[in-house]
């Protein structure tokens, strides 16, 4: 294994520098060679290429500059300049293209390479920072586009995996055009989905020519080494080949080097663990201060047992009439859960807080409420009780009632803490909060990451592994937390339809896009499966798994 990677570079460089045949598109100045810049208007960008950035942005950088006003240290990779991308906070980026030497065909698959990196000092004024100095540090992809005439963007032909590493390193991009195309435009983009634009750079360096598939001969010996790296067989952690591939264009980075690190902390009354691949232990630690820091944020604002969380305040309101303006995170978890609650017909329900209150001193007391208490509690819940507006302002309709984000919140904040590890470059990564899970990508060589699942098998209690990568699962059951009087045992799970906990003994798991939605909905599923949103989820994507004592 350790003498793969020449060979891999070798089997490419001959095959590329044998293909003189019929099809190669050439590009002029692929290593972006040029005289270094600092990004002013009207600066020149290296021969061959062509600023198509927004009107009133300064073009690319050329570097490296002596004396460097950014802060940017990285040495070529080839030659003696490369060309610096950014994306920036206001939602503007940067954008190169070029005239091809021939036309890219409708059909035809081809390969590209090109080196990249990011560089951790990126020093910039920001369009609305007065002149102050701001560090554009986050990481970007790279995407392709094909058209007709130069900066136009027809068709996306490809985008790389989010380019997180400081070193070079050389990414493979196919393109596979539906239309003929007579240019190719580079542009730096934001990782994608995101909430926000935000401050970024992409390192673009030695280039190779974009040459059509079917031209040279694909060693198979590759291709076999290439799916056993993608299905992470005969591979430990450690190896240094690493092949990631995008989710959607087949990108394949050669040669990461990243350690596993892993940090715990207490908050919202469970613990939270983040395990991450880095590349060393001072970017994984802040890494994780930071994202600690958010989960306590959050836990300021949907915490019931707080008096003064912002879910509490919002609650004392309830009945008065008076409407609140809520925090943009509160915002997007009430009209997630508002809407969860409305194809659930109320299995899930956010307005709960009541009945928990209630049935916390039940356990604690080992009692059972009374029919009057239930009846009483019950009448203070109802999720079309709440008034929710665009606008962020929130009423509460109903006397006495109580928010309880129990069954999303946890998962709203491991979502948030994935989010930012991808947005600090760290896309490797698995988030664990009291049982709810998110991953992102696969750990170095691997497909997936193996996550543990609780079921019932002949009436024990039993653990499997399942495999996941870019998603979230949540697990919801009684099979340690319940009540038992009179031979009739009650989950915690609380039903907001009858006031009672659940009392069928049964595991629930739902692995889901994100981990918000997975959480509520196991939640949901663990009260009352009904047929139209089981289907519905299904048809969505949603994996679910039921067990039953």
């Amino acid at each position: 294994m350790k003498n793969y990677l020449p060979i891999l570079l070798f089997s490419f460089l001959f095959i590329q520098t044998a293909t003189s045949q019929e099809g190669v598109i050439y590009l002029e100045n692929p290593s972006f060679e040029g005289t270094p810049t600092i990004g002013e208007l009207g600066s020149e960008l290296p021969s061959g290429w062509t600023n198509c950035g927004f009107q009133n942005e300064t073009p690319p950088d050329v570097h490296l500059v002596e004396g460097n006003p950014f802060g940017v240290e990285t040495l070529p990779i080839h030659g003696n300049t490369y060309l610096g991308l950014v994306v920036r906070e206001n939602d503007t980026w940067e954008r190169v293209s070029q005239k091809l030497s021939s036309s890219l065909q409708a059909g035809v698959k081809y390969v590209f390479n090109i080196y990249m990196a990011r560089s951790v000092f990126y020093m910039s004024p920001t369009p609305t920072s007065n002149g102050q100095m701001f560090n554009y540090t986050s990481p970007c992809k790279l995407r392709i586009w094909g058209g007709d005439d130069y900066c136009q963007r027809q068709e996306l032909l490809a985008k790389s995996s989010l380019v997180v590493n400081e070193k070079w390193l050389e990414y493979q991009l196919t393109l596979k055009p539906s239309h003929q195309y007579e240019s190719i435009t580079l542009e730096a983009f934001y990782d994608t989905p995101t909430l926000f634009p935000y401050n970024g750079n992409i390192l673009l360096d030695h280039a190779s020519n974009i040459i059509p598939i079917d031209s040279f001969q694909i060693d198979s010996s590759r291709v076999v080494e290439e799916d056993r790296l993608n299905s992470g067989e005969g591979y430990s952690e450690e190896e240094y080949i690493e092949f990631i591939r995008d989710d959607e264009k087949g990108n394949i980075i050669i040669g990461s080097d990243l350690t596993r690190f892993e940090f715990t902390e207490q908050h919202m009354g469970t613990e939270f663990k983040i395990v991450m691949y880095a590349e060393n232990d001072s970017l994984a630690a802040s890494v994780a201060g930071e994202a600690f820091e958010r989960i306590a944020e959050l836990e300021q604002i949907f915490s019931d047992y707080q008096e003064d969380s912002e879910v509490s305040l919002l609650s004392a309101l309830s009945g008065t009439g008076r409407g609140t303006e809520v925090s943009e995170d509160l915002q997007e978890v009430l009209v997630l859960a508002r809407k969860i609650a409305k194809e659930s017909k109320g299995t899930f329900d956010f307005t709960v807080g009541a009945l928990t209150k209630l049935w916390r001193r039940a356990f604690r007391q080992k009692e059972v409420p009374s029919q009057n208490e239930i009846e009483k509690a019950l009448s203070m819940v109802g999720y079309k009780k709440v008034s929710v507006k665009k606008n962020r302002v929130i009423r509460i309709l109903q006397p006495g009632l109580r928010l309880d984000f129990g069954g999303i919140a946890k998962g709203y904040a491991v979502d948030e803490v994935l989010k930012l590890l991808k947005k600090r470059g760290v896309p490797i990564a698995l988030v664990e909060g009291g049982g709810d899970i998110a991953a992102g990508n696969p750990p170095p060589g691997k497909a997936s990451w193996k996550v543990e699942r609780a079921f019932y098998e002949e009436k024990e209690l039993r653990t499997e592994f399942i495999n996941i990568a870019n998603q979230a699962i949540a697990t919801s059951g009684d099979s340690y937390k319940y009540l038992e009087e009179d031979g009739k045992r009650y989950s915690h799970i609380i039903d907001p339809r009858t006031g009672y906990g659940i009392t069928s003994k049964e595991i629930v798991s739902v692995v889901a896009p994100t981990c918000a939605e997975a959480d509520a909905w196991a939640t949901a599923l663990s009260v009352e499966v009904l047929a139209g949103a089981y289907l519905k989820l299904k048809k969505n994507g949603f994996k679910i798994y039921f067990s039953t004592y």
